[in-house]
């Protein structure tokens, strides 16, 4: 691993006399630098490594996430991959971490949210925290371009910063480093075939950066640098087309200010026919027992591609196949919507996808051919649902809607209504969705929430704080509600039912008959103009049953549920 640092070094006053080409001279906000400490033995690592890409998908040119594998968590065990560097252990020591997943967002200390006295936050701290780092002007602009030979594993890169205002250091540090994309590994809680993202190999500047000596308003850097790409990190074979590159400039060895990354420029090539899953785009609660799962595919071969095959399956069930045509050029990516697939749905589920004959040839590149996506079954409730809703100070920039299976909206409101209660009528093993929106896109201010509850006491989901621009709940209705059923002033009560069912209110009731899912007549009873009534339902089994209730003019029907 070899570079050649090319340093071109301008100090001017004047926007004339430079040749600034992909950094910008206006006042921007900071960048976010997420540096992950992670290991592929921690197993609530992959929460972290969620709510890292949550920030990514949220701000898309103005995140950057650096996963740092270090500490006894990465220690690999016989034939585990070792993603250590030997940069990461100083990083983590100054960051006073300790716990992990633990995270720093942009080196800087975040009064009430770091762990111990360092820069170093749990995972609940960092989405608040990238807020306030992009809400803040930045006082240096960063701006960061490559290239990669495929064919000579030559790297190029050049990064620019202007200084749209005076640092309060005289001295900063410039940061390049290398990111490996798409490796997969083992990873505890992610299974063997865990795709392991944004993984720091190399910092191309060393330690802690290269210096920067003029940090004054209207000061220009150039610097370009000619790093040559090993064949492996640790003896993992290096992905060339999933390589990042991520620059940055320090005050010290602490206290990002900002930052920029970016995919290098591909020229030559070592494949022609060669595709990649880049990612899964499933929800990550599901209610129903079949989808069409979308994947978003890569051409990394010369080549055009224009076809590709998919085998994919849940849970290691039946396996599904799919062929997609098209045509994509060198670089380009495409979601591809695949055929609609059945499954019997568990608590805990995966989605597992691999490609195969690009172009109706051998995939030449068989290290990107495969990922698997996680979800899980989505929320069981009752068939009456109850919202309550406080807004908060800024309710007018809150709404919500609750759709049907069919994806109609049947309840909608605003949160300028003020504090709202209100209860929704559910069909039974049907499922929903309830979708909370804020305009502004930081969801609730203080004082503001949202609870949905099922009849049986059992939240669906509390939501407080910032949720962002949406909070997408899917539910479904598997239970019957516990609480009194009114309906043409019946009340048929408790429901479910572990042993005697009340029937009030009904005049002139004939006879009540109870049967079972399948039709069959469970309960059979004449009675003589009685209007309140007691049936004993201790020999019955948990499950469905329907009761018709015949009076003088008609027959009634209900659903009820029978619990041991």
């Amino acid at each position: 691993m070899k570079f050649i640092s090319i340093l071109t070094f301008f100090i001017l006053t004047s926007l004339s006399f430079f040749s600034q080409t992909i950094v910008s001279t206006d006042v921007q906000n900071k960048n976010v630098i997420l540096e992950e400490f992670t290991g592929i033995h921690c197993g609530y690592c992959p929460f972290g490594h969620a709510i890292a890409q949550g920030i990514l998908d949220d701000h898309p040119n103005d995140a950057f996430v650096i996963n740092i594998h270090t500490g006894g968590y990465a220690t690999p065990n016989g034939n585990d991959p070792d993603f250590r560097t030997e940069f990461g252990s100083a990083i983590a020591s100054q960051s006073g971490l300790v716990g992990y997943p633990a995270g720093t967002v942009n080196r800087h200390l975040f009064a009430g949210m770091s762990q111990g006295s360092g820069t170093a936050m749990s995972r609940g701290d960092w989405v608040n925290a990238s807020n306030q780092i992009l809400a803040q002007e930045s006082y240096v602009n960063v701006g960061v371009e490559a290239t990669l030979n495929l064919t000579t594993r030559e790297l190029n890169i050049h990064v620019e910063a202007y200084y749209t205002g005076n640092s309060p250091e005289s001295t900063n540090m410039l940061n390049v480093v290398i990111l490996q994309d798409t490796t997969r590994a083992y990873q505890s809680n992610g299974g063997t075939n865990y795709n392991h993202m944004h993984r720091l190999v190399d910092m191309v500047t060393g330690q802690w950066g290269e210096e920067i000596s003029t940090t004054t308003s209207g000061s220009f850097i150039d610097r370009n640098y000619t790093y040559s790409v090993p064949s492996d990190y640790n003896d993992i074979l290096v992905d060339l087309k999933h390589i990042k590159i991520v620059a940055f400039i320090s005050e010290t060895s602490q206290e990002i200010i900002t930052g920029d990354g970016t995919y290098p420029t591909y020229i030559g090539s070592v494949t022609q026919n060669d595709v990649s899953i880049e990612k899964i785009l499933i929800p990550e609660e599901v209610c129903e027992t079949s989808m069409s799962p979308i994947v978003t595919i890569k051409n990394l071969g010369t080549n055009n591609l224009t076809s590709v095959v998919f085998d994919y399956a849940v849970n290691e069930g039946a396996l599904y196949t799919y062929t997609w045509s098209g045509n994509l050029q060198f670089g380009e990516t495409v979601d591809v919507t695949l055929s609609e697939i059945s499954y019997t749905i568990l608590e805990n589920n995966t989605l597992s996808i691999t490609s195969k004959l690009p172009n109706n040839q051998t995939d030449e590149n068989s290290l990107n051919n495969a990922l698997v996506k996680s979800f899980t079954e989505a929320f069981h409730t009752t068939s009456k649902v109850n919202m309550d809703l406080k807004p908060g100070p800024w309710g007018f920039e809150i709404s919500w809607e609750l759709l049907n299976p069919e994806g109609v909206v049947i309840y909608s409101g605003e949160g300028n209504s003020g504090n709202t209660f209100e209860t929704f009528f559910l069909d039974l093993n049907s499922c929903y969705v309830f979708n909370l929106y804020d305009s502004y896109g930081n969801g609730f201010r203080p004082g503001g929430s949202l609870r949905l509850t099922g009849t049986d006491g059992i939240d669906i989901r509390y939501v407080e704080g910032d949720f962002g621009s949406i909070e997408i709940i899917p539910f479904k209705a598997t239970t019957l509600s516990d609480v009194p059923d009114i309906e043409n002033n019946i009340k048929i009560y408790p429901n479910p039912i572990v042993e005697t069912l009340n029937i009030d209110n009904v005049n002139n009731v004939r006879s009540v008959i109870i049967f079972d899912t399948s039709g069959k007549q469970m309960y059979n009873k004449k009675y003589k103009k009685q209007s309140n009534i007691k049936v004993n339902l201790g020999s019955f089994r948990s499950g469905i049953y329907f009761v018709n209730i015949y009076t003088n003019n008609e027959v009634i029907t209900k659903k009820i549920s029978v619990i041991k």
